[in-house]
């Protein structure tokens, strides 16, 4: 087993049923089993091979015309206790509704084939996944009698639900099978892929600080870490028992602590107490004691809560052990081999590059986590995974996707692969869907069984969920509309009543194939827009004329929303219509997209890039190709070389959001003359990190004009003429724009656009 319980503990709870030949009467326990025969292969590919997949039904609520919920364990064996001991359960209670749960393919007694081996396993695809729910469904709506041990009405509506892979099952299932699945709650979900997901321990290490001892936590990790990287022997085994963990490698020990250390980090907090605090951090409350004293008194305090034996040790932390081994029921190889062939997420520490904090030692590395894909699982296992690949297809397919209840906790260690980061949502909701940041939850928190000590935020939470079904109505747009601030101000908002996302300048086609589209995106307030903001576009024009990568098709105007408050900001329909004047006949690929300046809160430039993201290359598809074909639209940041400055300022940007922006999309920078981004760049290490996606341009002919100045000499009543185009300055005088002091005061944002 790789040490890291690299398997998540689903907290899911909502479902349906299926299959078998059932009793009438009184509703049966909800731990009778049930089978329903489901193909090896949905799509033709084990020659109408079958198995036989479990499920469990409690129907001690149901009434005609109830609701069904369907959920899965995910990752774990079937259990009467997602059915009959979560909030699903309380909520079928309050609407006469069925509850079902059902085994996920290669867990549990569900099994398509003999063993685990890497050729038995090519048939776990999250389409078959998806399609042994959807076969379920469409029996127990068609034809109810076949699946179901009491009368159930036909057709009857029903909601998915779940949390951690889980919830991505359930919101996969709303995107997929939206004729058969009314809606989903998915609480936690981990829709989103990171090959290296050192934002697990970075989500830790903020837990950790709110309870007062990530420093001390910190300092234990590296102070161990100068044994386990020694190579001494004695050392070791010292260590090992002063721990009272086996004798492992020493790569195996390191797994195995950051395992052991992050054990409760998934337990509910509540009002009576939060366990990372209490069997965590207390142990660090002495100052007397050293921290590696007190970070061994605490995993062995966590061993001994567990129950946990040697023997059970060796088998969670010992690497090398079940290489060969394909006998079926093994959670933690179907989890890693999820891993190794679909989205990574492998749990590492962060890399030296990022000058992290860690809470976990450096052994546990990629090399760590990777060397057992082939293996274990073949040649044909790619190394590393494509997570990009899985981003594209399954992270995308969410978007525009109506009728999904997101969730997820501001402690949830899982957080950065959820899509309420923890530098804000990385998805826009569609119409109907609704995202829930729950302040001090920690994974799928939400999903399990109330109780009186549950936090504020919880209970919150769950009555807007609850609201998606009770009294049988449908999601509504007012549930949005209602929570849309949950996220504080950092959810991306729905496209305002009227709004269209422009694309009528944009090339239709590439004039050298080879090359990739790519659109250029300039935030800022254009209050008003100014030749120079015009001339940055075609400074940026000239570079990529002579590019041997990309090919430019298109530039946008985004002007910050009015919520942005800073002085001098003109409303935002003024702007907005100020920046159409100055590109509609000056420009022939030039183009404004009002989302942002119409959206009832501040919106950062992540977000912000996202949404292009969404219209291009997820509502259009990308750019069609000669050959019927999509290929992605790259997305980059237009901007001064006073954005690149402000990009290494503390407390300005956020390093999550730093690293999304100039990761994902990239940026191209206009520099002011006098200036050397290059030398900057060199000073900062996420600027340097990502130096490869910043593209640079020099301001050969010195041009100052600002907005600013463009504002005070109309104050001033001096000519602005050729500072902004005409158009620009009529619309400016006719509507009296500038003549007397705004005073709105920039007081909770930075942004760093003029």
């Amino acid at each position: 087993m790789q040490a890291t319980f690299a398997f998540l503990f689903s907290a899911t709870a909502a479902l349906i049923c299926c299959n078998a030949a059932m009793c009438a009467g009184a509703p049966p326990a909800s731990s009778t089993q049930y089978w329903i025969t489901q193909p090896v292969d949905h799509f033709g590919g084990a020659g109408g091979a079958t198995w036989q997949q479990q499920y469990l039904v409690n129907a001690t609520f149901y009434r005609p015309g109830g609701p069904i919920y369907v959920s899965t364990p995910g990752e774990s064996p079937v259990s009467a206790r997602y059915i009959d001991n979560s909030h699903f359960t309380m909520l079928a209670q309050r609407t006469s509704g069925l509850l079902v749960t059902l085994e996920h393919r290669y867990f549990g007694a569900s099994n398509p084939m003999p063993d685990l081996s890497g050729a038995s396993l090519r048939f776990l695809t999250i389409e078959n996944v998806l399609a042994d729910f959807a076969a379920f469904i469409r029996v127990a709506k068609r034809t109810p009698s076949r699946v179901f041990p009491i009368p159930v009405v036909a057709n009857a509506r029903v909601i998915f639900g779940g949390g951690s892979y889980s919830g991505s099952i359930a919101a996969w299932m709303r995107a997929r099978y939206p004729d058969l699945v009314l809606g989903s709650w998915a609480s936690s979900a981990i829709v989103y892929g990171r090959l290296e997901n050192y934002h697990f321990d970075q989500s830790f290490g903020r837990h950790l600080a709110q309870v007062g001892c990530a420093q001390q936590v910190s300092q234990a990790v590296s102070d161990v870490d100068t044994i386990l990287l020694s190579n001494n022997s004695t050392q070791l085994a010292s260590m090992q028992a002063k721990f009272g963990i086996p004798a492992l490698s020493a790569s195996d020990s390191a797994g195995l602590l950051a395992a052991l250390i992050t054990t409760y980090s998934m337990t509910p907090v509540t009002t009576a107490g939060d366990y990372v605090e209490s069997r965590v951090c207390s142990f660090f409350g002495n100052a007397s004691i050293m921290a590696t004293d007190a970070y061994a008194a605490a995993v062995r305090s966590t061993i001994q809560q567990a129950g946990l034996t040697q023997q059970a040790l060796v088998q969670i932390g010992d690497s090398s052990l079940g290489i060969d081994n394909y006998e079926l029921g093994q959670v933690n190889r179907v989890w890693y081999y999820m891993s190794c062939a679909w989205f990574g997420n492998w749990q590492i520490a962060p890399p030296r590059r990022t000058r992290l904090k860690s809470y976990r030692s450096q052994l546990v590395n990629m090399a760590y986590f990777q060397t057992n894909c082939q293996k274990k699982f073949g040649s044909r296992i790619p190394v590393p995974v494509d997570v990009e690949a899985y981003n594209r297809k399954w992270f995308n397919s969410l978007r525009g996707v109506s009728n999904v209840f997101y969730t997820g906790g501001a402690l949830d260690i899982w957080r950065d692969t959820t899509i309420t980061t923890s530098y804000g949502s990385i998805l826009p909701p569609a119409r109907g869907s609704s995202i829930v940041l729950i302040e001090g939850a920690t994974h799928a928190q939400d999903l399990g069984a109330d109780s009186p000590s549950d936090l504020a935020s919880v209970r919150r939470a769950r009555s807007l969920g609850d609201a998606l079904v009770d009294m049988g109505e449908p999601i509504t747009d007012g549930i949005s509309s209602r929570n849309s601030q949950d996220m504080d101000n950092s959810a991306q908002g729905t496209p305002p009543p009227g709004y269209g996302f422009s694309t009528h300048k944009l090339a239709k086609a590439l004039q050298d194939p080879s090359k990739t589209p790519l659109v250029l995106v300039a935030c800022g307030s254009y209050s008003p827009v100014t030749y120079l903001h015009l001339r940055m576009f075609e400074m940026a024009a000239d570079y990529f004329n002579i590019n041997p990568k990309y090919e430019l098709i298109g530039g946008y105007f985004s002007p910050v929303s009015d919520y942005y408050q800073k002085e001098g900001l003109a409303p935002a329909h003024h702007r907005v219509k100020m920046c159409e004047l100055a590109t509609e006949t000056s420009s022939a690929w030039l183009m404004v997209d009002s989302w942002e300046a119409l959206q009832p809160s501040y919106q950062r430039t992540a977000v912000v890039l996202d949404h292009f993201d969404e219209e291009l290359n997820g509502n259009m598809g990308g750019m069609t190709m000669p050959d019927g074909s999509a290929r992605k639209i790259q997305i980059l940041l237009l901007a001064g070389g006073d954005l690149i400055e402000s990009m290494g300022k503390k407390d300005v940007w956020a390093s999550e959001d730093l690293h999304h922006i100039l990761g994902h999309y990239g940026c191209m920078v206009i520099e002011r003359t006098g200036t050397d981004v290059w030398e900057f760049l060199l000073s900062h290490d996420i600027l340097y990190e990502h130096k490869d996606n910043i593209h640079v341009v020099k301001q050969v002919i010195y041009n100052d004009i600002s907005s600013t100045k463009v504002r005070l000499f109309v104050k001033r009543k001096m000519s602005i003429k050729y500072l902004v185009p005409d158009a620009v300055m009529r619309y400016i005088f006719n509507n009296s724009l500038y003549s007397t002091k705004l005073t709105r005061k920039r007081d909770y944002v930075s942004y760093a656009f003029d």
